[in-house]
C-alpha cells in the first residue's frame, strides 16, 4: 500500500470541483494552504494563474491532479529512510 498522500504547499494541482449540477469548474494553480469557510467547512486556497486565489470547499472536489512538486520537497523524501522498524 502506498504511503499517505498530502498536499504540499508551493505544489501545483489540477482541480476539478462542482460548480453546478452539470458543468464542473476546473482550478489550475499552486496550493497555498488550508482555510476554514463558514461553520467548520475545510476549504483549500489555490493561487490561480490568472492571479486569482480560489477557495474551494474540500466536500466540492471530484478530483486533484498533481502537475509538479517543488524540487526540495522531492530530495527531503528521498533522504527518508525506507526501511521497516518494529
Amino acid at each position: 500500500m502506498e504511503a499517505d498522500l498530502n498536499l504540499i504547499p508551493e505544489s501545483r494541482y489540477r482541480i476539478t470541483s462542482l460548480a453546478s449540477r452539470d458543468d464542473p469548474l476546473v482550478t489550475e494553480g499552486l496550493f497555498k494552504g488550508f482555510s476554514h469557510v463558514g461553520n467548520g467547512v475545510v476549504a483549500i486556497a489555490i493561487d490561480t494563474d490568472e492571479g486569482l486565489r480560489r477557495i474551494i470547499p474540500t466536500h466540492m472536489i471530484l478530483a486533484i491532479d498533481v502537475i509538479s512538486v517543488p524540487e526540495t520537497v522531492e530530495e527531503e523524501d528521498e533522504k527518508e529512510s525506507r526501511a521497516y522498524f518494529s
